[in-house]
């Protein structure tokens, strides 16, 4: 359970992982109501990617104390060790690629289609990423509901490599969603 004090704090938590759950092997959830993180707690005896606000572990208004939301002891300490292995597993995997940890966000978005990982070298999957990632961060200032110049630049890109075509709108919606959550990262440095 990630736990934030602000409701665009969440927000913004759970996009990027969102954008990870290849790699977290798993699909973190967002609760947006009390009513929904008491299901989703009491629903699952282990495992999850839980993202709420504090306010939502409050009494409810008809309740006088706080009421048990999982019987399970050890939610957090189980969710933080797994969570800290798939980081660890996430670094090694950069370093054993030769990318940073923005080019493997691209580099699992353009893998993701078989055809790609069968018609391209793992090289060019990897040049791939690296020019995204480099023009990406030369177009910092996008505006994000103006995306198709970024859309027409992404296309470019994987017509230059030869990218196969079967899902290659898929692949672009996922990379401006990914380039948009990691502009955000970028621009508040």
């Amino acid at each position: 359970v990630v736990i934030t004090d602000r409701n665009d704090l969440d927000g913004q938590f759970f996009g990027v992982f969102s954008l990870a759950q290849d790699l977290l092997r798993e699909q973190p959830v967002q609760a947006g109501t009390r009513q929904a993180l008491r299901a989703l707690l009491s629903k699952r005896p282990s495992g999850g990617i839980v993202f709420a606000t504090i306010q939502k572990f409050m009494p409810g208004e008809d309740e006088d104390f706080f009421p048990m939301l999982s019987d399970r002891r050890n939610i957090a300490m189980e969710e933080l060790i797994a969570m800290a292995k798939k980081f660890r597993e996430a670094a090694g995997r950069g370093e054993l690629l030769g990318l940073s940890d923005d080019e493997v966000r691209f580099y699992d978005a353009l893998a993701n289609n078989e055809s790609a990982v069968r018609e391209l070298s793992d090289e060019i999957l990897k040049k791939i990423a690296h020019e995204l990632t480099e023009n990406l961060r030369k177009n910092l200032s996008v505006d994000w509901s103006e995306r198709e110049s970024v859309r027409l630049m992404v296309k470019r890109i994987l017509r230059k490599y030869k990218y196969p075509p079967d899902l290659q709108d898929a692949v672009v919606e996922l990379v401006l969603q990914q380039a948009q959550a990691l502009g955000e990262s970028w621009t508040s440095y």
